[in-house]
C-alpha cells in the first residue's frame, strides 16, 4: 500500500504521525510552522508531530479516534440492531 503524503491538513483532521505510528487529531497548527500539535483519546494525550511525518488516517486507523463506524439496519422489529460497515 502506498502511502500518499498531504501537507493540506486542516484542524480536527485525523492524521497518523509517521514517526511515532500514532493516530491524533490535529488540535493546533502553527502559521508557518513545521509542527502541529496532535491529541488523543483517552486522557485527550497531546503531542507535537513534524508536519511532513503525517498523513491522512485511513478508516480503520481513525476508528481509535472516533470509534467503529456503524450503520442502523432497519426491520419490521421495535429493535434495531446496530451493525458494523461492510468492508469493500
Amino acid at each position: 500500500m502506498e502511502v500518499v503524503r498531504v501537507d493540506s491538513f486542516r484542524l480536527l483532521d485525523i492524521v497518523v504521525d509517521g514517526q511515532s505510528q500514532q493516530v491524533g487529531r490535529i488540535a493546533e497548527m502553527p502559521e508557518g510552522g513545521d509542527t502541529l500539535k496532535l491529541v488523543r483519546p483517552p486522557g485527550e494525550t497531546t503531542w507535537t508531530a513534524r508536519r511532513e511525518e503525517c498523513w491522512y488516517a485511513s478508516e480503520e486507523e481513525a476508528a481509535v479516534i472516533v470509534g467503529e463506524v456503524v450503520e442502523r439496519v432497519i426491520s419490521g422489529r421495535n429493535e434495531k440492531p446496530l451493525l458494523p460497515r461492510r468492508k469493500g
